[in-house]
């Protein structure tokens, strides 16, 4: 996954090491693909799961009562836009905790 962090850095989850991939066209590949999803609008503040202005117990809550679940990127509690809600999305909750956003 792709995750702009609040000041503004990028950082990408690829769950494999690049250099693992043989095929030269196949990085490039990959790397051009995370490069355009950087580009994507990331809301102002991600882990604010509930919408409600506050990364809070409703947020920790939500990824604890959807863990496991796998479907869709951005299912509810997924954070991180896997599609699986799992421990990267309670960790970026629990990390992030107590931020109000903008």
């Amino acid at each position: 996954g792709v995750r702009k962090q609040v000041d503004g850095s990028v950082r990408v989850f690829l769950g494999f090491p690049l250099e693992a991939v043989a095929n030269a066209a196949d990085r490039e590949a990959i790397i051009q693909t995370t490069l355009a999803a950087c580009e994507q609008p990331v809301p102002p503040c991600p882990w604010d799961l509930d919408g409600s202005g506050t990364v809070d117990l409703g947020d920790v809550n939500l990824v604890l009562f959807n863990f496991g679940n796998v479907g869709a990127p951005g299912i509810p509690g997924d954070g991180d836009g896997s599609g699986t809600v799992d421990l990267t999305d309670l960790n970026g909750v629990l990390f992030n905790f107590g931020m109000v956003c903008p």
